[in-house]
């Protein structure tokens, strides 16, 4: 049975919408939840949309009208004329361009139980187009949509700054939320994204959104959200005061981050004609630097430029540096480490000869001190272990403490033991700073690099790529200095 306890009202505001008048007023008065009265606002229109109006006024007394004295610049008067003629517990919005769902009303009011504000998701169409977005496009809008909504009920309004996913069109707000917070009615402010900023920042939690498709939203060519740069200009002020009024400056990289996409958007959209010219140029290129990084030979033959090992023997001491094998605060390089220390120890059959100096990064647990920890349990003495914990911020750094190391304790001979694709270039550094002093090996790695089976795909592609422009770097460093 329907739930038509409350009465709901419809704000409509419009200004020379003749077009699209008849489709969103019929869209309402079709509604299958009938408890409802329609507040059409005019905001001095000079087209026919009063005789639209009085037609549909004299089948259905449903309908109030109320227009405007002078024109407003925005639907922000408009809608704040409305709300305050609005009888009805719940206020529900429709802009004159988009058209409901026969069913939007019922299934809103029927699933908005304590929520204070009900959203639904919406299709997509150009002005004079029978044709609405596909599957895809509105899937992908509903991704988008749940994703920034579950981010502002866990973390804050703040998200906003980024993206708004919520439609006008689509709400439905209870009157006591109406009658505290009102639209901003400067004609330079976005007035729906600063009126959900102003809500969510305290009412975060207070919502229900629906991914059913209950409306279509239509942009005309000489609509306000039509004018992408205006569009832009009042959205860029209305995060911009939020932003600065809350004093929000620990959450700078939203704001600066909002502004970055949308500026992005704004460029897309107007290369769009250029872009769409040369697209399937673009689009073939994409696909094969795409081929090329993923699905061929090409980084995994790169990185193999940058593996350096010499003879390999025995020598008085093992220098192990973990750490170069990921991006991450932790990462599980200790591993691939320990692994080559074991064999190691196993060619040459040596646990407690060769002294250990180990390095790697001061995380949560140091690298070293697990690897420290592994290699005991092996049964290696921990006097033959050296755990060096100094804070390193490059790999000359590293090297030049373990060569005070080495001095300090007479050694001679060395092997140094860390990532495969870090290898090259630390043969570089060591052999600067070491200057030929010391019998160094670089060790053959046991199990790396990894790969796939399939052309040979490079596992490490990230490492691949920054090692590659590192060894540039130095060569250049090198070269003019």
């Amino acid at each position: 049975m329907r739930n038509e306890l409350y009465l709901v009202s419809i704000i409509l505001p419009t200004y020379n919408s003749s077009r699209f008048l008849r489709r969103s007023i019929r869209s309402v008065l079709n509604q299958t939840y009938k408890k409802f009265e329609l507040i059409i606002v005019d905001d001095c229109s000079s087209d026919n949309s009063f005789e639209i109006i009085k037609y549909f006024m004299k089948i259905d007394n449903r309908i109030k009208y109320y227009k405007t004295k002078k024109n407003s610049g925005s639907a922000s008067r408009p809608k704040n004329i409305g709300t305050s003629k609005a009888r009805g517990e719940y206020i529900a919005f429709l802009d004159a361009d988009d058209y409901w769902m026969l069913d939007k009303l019922d299934y809103q009011m029927s699933h908005i139980q304590n929520c204070k504000l009900s959203f639904t998701a919406a299709n997509y169409q150009h002005e004079n187009s029978s044709t609405k977005s596909n599957f895809l496009l509105n899937y992908s809008r509903i991704v988008l949509q749940k994703f920034f909504m579950t981010r502002i009920v866990k973390q804050g309004y703040f998200w906003l700054y980024i993206y708004n996913p919520f439609l006008m069109s689509s709400a439905v707000i209870s009157r006591d939320l109406v009658k505290i917070y009102k639209f901003n009615s400067d004609i330079n402010i976005r007035e729906d994204l600063a009126y959900w900023l102003e809500i969510f920042e305290k009412y975060n939690r207070s919502f229900k959104y629906t991914p059913k498709i209950l409306l279509t939203i239509t942009r005309a060519k000489n609509s306000i959200t039509s004018n992408k740069i205006l569009e832009f200009n009042k959205i860029i002020n209305s995060i911009s005061n939020s932003f600065f009024k809350k004093n929000n400056f620990n959450k700078f990289n939203y704001f600066l981050l909002g502004i970055g996409l949308r500026s992005l958007k704004i460029f897309l959209t107007s290369s769009h004609k250029y872009c769409r010219k040369y697209i399937l140029k673009i689009s073939y290129f994409l696909i094969i630097i795409y081929f090329l990084f993923f699905y061929s030979p090409l980084i995994w033959n790169l990185g193999e430029n940058l593996i350096f090992h010499n003879t390999q023997k025995k020598t008085q001491a093992v220098f192990v540096l973990s750490g170069h094998q990921g991006f991450n605060y932790w990462n599980s390089s200790y591993q691939d480490r320990f692994r080559d220390i074991l064999y190691y120890i196993q060619k040459y059959n040596d646990k407690n000869g060769t002294k250990f100096f180990l390095m790697g990064k001061l995380q949560s647990i140091p690298e070293q001190k697990i690897i420290e920890s592994l290699m005991i349990n092996e049964g290696i003495k921990k006097e033959n272990i050296y755990v060096i914990y100094k804070n390193y911020t490059s790999s000359l750094d590293a090297l030049q403490i373990i060569r005070t190391e080495l001095k300090n304790k007479n050694i001679s001979s060395i092997t140094i033991i860390t990532s495969p694709y870090h290898s090259l270039r630390l043969s570089k550094i060591w052999k600067d700073v070491s200057k030929d002093n010391f019998d160094t090996v670089f060790f053959k790695n046991l199990e790396f690099p990894k790969k796939n089976n399939y052309f040979q795909r490079a596992m490490n592609k990230k490492e691949i790529l920054y090692e590659f422009f590192a060894n540039g770097h130095y060569y250049l460093m090198k070269k003019f200095h």
